[in-house]
């Protein structure tokens, strides 16, 4: 009889013991889905604001259009007038555009027709990069503009030293735009070729065409129309120049936005001159008298830039005798 109720009570103990036991590991089962679940959830939370910041930093500005009656008047451009509108030769087929070859260095170069064009007035932005902006109407001349960046080439000619495989990982690049170029080689190298650097309200009308658009292209940002940071338009570096015919303008001009940032004359100079560049092929010295400027300008973004540079209206402010292995640049003349 004693033996019965000492059998019994051992059973319900081990039983007690295995019903608490099973407690338990649910519990602790239950413990770590928590606790997993809630390490999914930071891991969410932190994706989710890792998308944010990269959304916030690489989104495309917006542009506003104001009248020419409320443009600043500043010292470098003067007070845009209002001008009638006219519609450039605009074909579908890019090889019908009007070119000209410009023999001194061989450039293509397309025509930008006499109108009014959207620009970025001075002293409407901040300095620094920045992209968006104000925009006024600003009528403008006729004028040929180079069809692509001057090339390495093209700049080899002038300056025999320059040397564009320190920018290139040690590879020839002939076709790829000279990089790396200051203001005043610039300057002088389209000046010694019978050419001007353009004004920044040229670059931009000749980027914009007759539409007026954020984008040589059109309306919407497309990174894989021009060579820009990313690997999506399928370069990492510069690359040759017409290398994204689908990123055109209205006009036929070639990279205006991305393979690299190009130096716009801002009218801003020093009293200063300096002089000179030698003629292709001539073995002679040109003298040619240039305003010597402490700061310039650069447009259009280049292959390392982010969407919030690429467009148009960004503009990166500078000092004039930056070496930048993104900056370039290409020229304009008279119609």
């Amino acid at each position: 009889m004693r033996l019965g109720v000492v059998q019994v009570l051992i059973a319900v103990l081990l039983l007690a013991g295995l019903l608490s036991a099973c407690g338990g590991g649910r519990s602790a089962r239950k413990g770590d889905t928590s606790t997993h679940d809630s390490r999914l959830e930071q891991d969410e939370n932190r994706s989710r604001a890792t998308r944010v910041e990269e959304d916030e930093e690489t989104a495309p500005p917006r542009e506003a259009v104001h009248p020419a009656s409320q443009a600043p008047a500043t010292a470098l451009t003067s007070r845009p007038r209002e001008a009638p509108r006219h519609a450039p030769y605009r074909p579908a087929d890019l090889s019908k555009l009007p070119t000209t070859l410009h023999r001194p260095d061989h450039s293509v170069m397309v025509l930008v027709p006499d109108g009014s064009y959207l620009v970025t007035q001075s002293g409407s932005q901040p300095t620094g990069f920045a992209g968006g902006g104000s925009l006024y109407p600003y009528p403008l001349k006729a004028f040929y503009i180079d069809r692509n960046e001057i090339t390495v080439e093209q700049f080899r000619k002038r300056f025999p030293q320059y040397n564009e495989t320190v920018y290139t990982d040690g590879k020839p690049c002939p076709k790829c735009p000279a990089m790396g170029v200051t203001l005043m080689e610039a300057k002088t190298y389209c000046a010694g070729a019978g050419k001007k650097l353009p004004t920044e309200a040229q670059w931009e009308a000749a980027g914009r065409g007759r539409d007026n658009q954020p984008y040589p292209w059109g309306r919407t940002y497309d990174a894989k129309r021009a060579n820009l940071a990313g690997g999506e338009d399928g370069a990492i570096g510069p690359a040759e120049v017409s290398s994204y015919p689908l990123g055109a303008s209205d006009f036929g001009a070639m990279d205006m936005i991305g393979n690299v940032w190009e130096w716009v004359d801002t009218g801003e100079t020093a009293p200063s001159l300096s002089s000179a560049t030698s003629a292709p092929g001539s073995g002679e010295t040109a003298q040619v008298a240039l305003p010597v400027a402490t700061k310039g300008r650069v447009k259009g973004g280049g292959y390392r830039s982010r969407p919030k540079t690429a467009i148009l209206s960004a503009r990166h402010e500078v000092p004039a005798g930056m070496r930048n292995p993104t900056f370039g640049f290409r020229c304009v003349k008279e119609h």
